[in-house]
């Protein structure tokens, strides 16, 4: 058992219980896609700041490529979900430490993360 602990969540299960442990519904994924398609305020500062994002970096470093596209999905839903806050410089940093996960679980755990940081 120690062994396997030590090694962590086998790849293919990893998705499944990223959305477990952030409590990840069907709700909030109706949600997310909605988010998607709605147009944020912080559009234009949320691209700004991810063309400056790990710009070395192969999965960031193309203008409008797939990382960019996805970190700036997320940032733009949650700059919907919590509009109070909107969007923070820097806080698109978090968010590039969880790029193994898909976009939906990234949004969810970083409501999660941020929710209960503040509580």
């Amino acid at each position: 058992v120690k062994e396997l602990v030590r090694k962590g969540i086998p790849h293919h299960f990893r998705a499944i219980v990223w959305q477990l442990l952030c409590n990840a519904t069907e709700t909030d994924k109706k949600q997310y896609a909605e988010y998607i398609k709605a147009t944020s305020a912080c559009e234009r500062v949320i691209r700004r700041d991810i063309a400056r994002t790990y710009p070395e970096h192969d999965f960031f470093k193309e203008k409008d490529g797939l990382g960019q596209e996805a970190l700036f999905n997320v940032m733009k839903a949650y700059s919907l979900h919590d509009r109070e806050v909107g969007y923070c410089q820097g806080e698109h940093f978090f968010l590039t430490i969880s790029f193994n996960l898909i976009s939906i679980i990234r949004f969810w755990l970083h409501c999660r993360s941020l929710t209960h940081a503040n509580a």
